[in-house]
């Protein structure tokens, strides 16, 4: 296996071992999370992850563009287990609240976002070695 595939294995486990912590968090927040937040942190991270690697897209060499698909992407997968097992912690406990959803939010965000810069880097640099 490669080292890639090392990394994401660590970065599941990482993420599922830290469901219980993520819902905590969630449940502290003050103001309380509610309902009309979740899509907003979800856009959020779109265009969060869009923004901030397209910063990098504008250089004219690719490797800061790629290191930062490199960095971001296991980052976004990490959110979106961590959220998955905080939903799944807190629907057998006593139901989902909005809590519960928002670290899935912010993970499925920018792991869509991430997917669409990666996206944009391979037509930007298509020529590149």
């Amino acid at each position: 296996m490669k080292l890639w595939h090392w990394i994401v294995i660590g970065v599941v486990i990482a993420g599922l071992f830290s469901g219980p912590g993520a819902l905590e968090a969630g449940a502290a927040a003050q103001p309380p999370i509610e309902w009309s937040d979740i899509p907003f942190v979800f856009v959020g991270g779109v265009l969060g992850m869009i923004f901030v690697i397209g910063i990098q897209l504008l250089r004219r060499e690719p490797k800061p563009s790629k290191w930062a698909l490199w960095l971001l992407g296991p980052a976004s997968l990490y959110f979106v287990v961590s959220g998955l097992s905080a939903v799944v912690l807190a629907s057998s406990r006593c139901g989902v609240a909005p809590h519960a959803v928002l670290f899935f939010a912010v993970g499925a965000g920018t792991l869509i976002g991430v997917g669409v810069s990666w996206l944009l880097y391979r037509w930007r640099f298509k020529n590149a070695l």
